[in-house]
């Protein structure tokens, strides 16, 4: 029904900090993307959208000095040390 996970993320370090809390209201997989012979990428998985009661929960929850972000969440299991293809990813 939920899935919390404590982990790295990588987004927009000019805005997250350590110990944000991020919720995906969408998720997608960065590993079923399919490149191009022109260099250009295409999304090949759907994005499902979490339930709106779970966000609601998740915004309902009194959590003090804890600041709460809300969007999209780009996963998988490769680790990304490539700042361009991070960038990308972003």
């Amino acid at each position: 029904h939920a899935v919390l996970a404590v982990g790295i993320a990588f987004g927009d370090r000019d805005r997250q900090q350590l110990a944000d809390v991020l919720i995906a209201d969408q998720v997608q997989t960065y590993e079923s993307e399919r490149y191009n012979k022109d260099g250009s990428h295409q999304w090949r998985s759907e994005k499902p959208a979490a339930s709106a009661r779970w966000l609601d929960r998740c915004l309902q929850v009194p959590l003090p000095r804890i600041v709460r972000r809300m969007g999209l969440m780009v996963c998988g299991e490769m680790l990304i040390d490539n700042a361009e293809y991070r960038a990308m990813l972003a």
